[in-house]
């Protein structure tokens, strides 16, 4: 991280978050990955807004130590906007419930805010199937063709 004001180290507040939807397949999976981000855990706060799952999202969510937020109204941007008036952090960050994080991902996102100039910043998404899927496709192997 750089240095914030005064020589000191630039570590605002940050709020993760997730708008989820019957995400029962993938939010364990986001989770996991967030409990492993090299960040301090003080300035971290991590908010799942789940929009009315019919499955076990809301179960798995309460397993970890994050904020769960109901709403009952649909649609991603009500979801997002229920965490956002929620949250306490100073930068505000998004992810989706079908996705992993890496471990430097905060810090790589925070780090962008150390500029005054810049008040929004994107990320790299890279495509992966939940882990129910691949063990099923590692399982589901291709019978041998014989040639004639």
């Amino acid at each position: 991280m750089g240095l914030g004001l005064e020589g000191s180290p630039y570590e605002p507040t940050v709020s993760v978050i997730i708008p989820a939807m019957n995400a029962e397949a993938t939010i364990g999976d986001l989770l996991e990955s967030l409990m492993r981000v090299d960040y301090a855990r003080d300035k971290l706060e991590i908010i799942v807004v789940d929009g009315g799952s019919t499955d076990g999202t809301e179960k798995i969510v309460k397993m970890y130590p994050v904020k769960l937020i109901v709403e009952r109204r649909r649609g991603i941007n009500v979801a997002r906007n229920a965490g956002v008036k929620n949250s306490r952090g100073e930068i505000i960050l998004f992810t989706d419930a079908d996705c992993v994080v890496t471990k430097d991902w905060i810090k790589i996102m925070v780090r962008n805010f150390e500029d005054p100039e810049v008040g929004c910043v994107g990320g790299t998404v890279e495509g992966r199937l939940p882990i129910e899927v691949r063990r099923q496709q590692r399982n589901a192997r291709p019978e041998k063709v014989q040639e004639a």
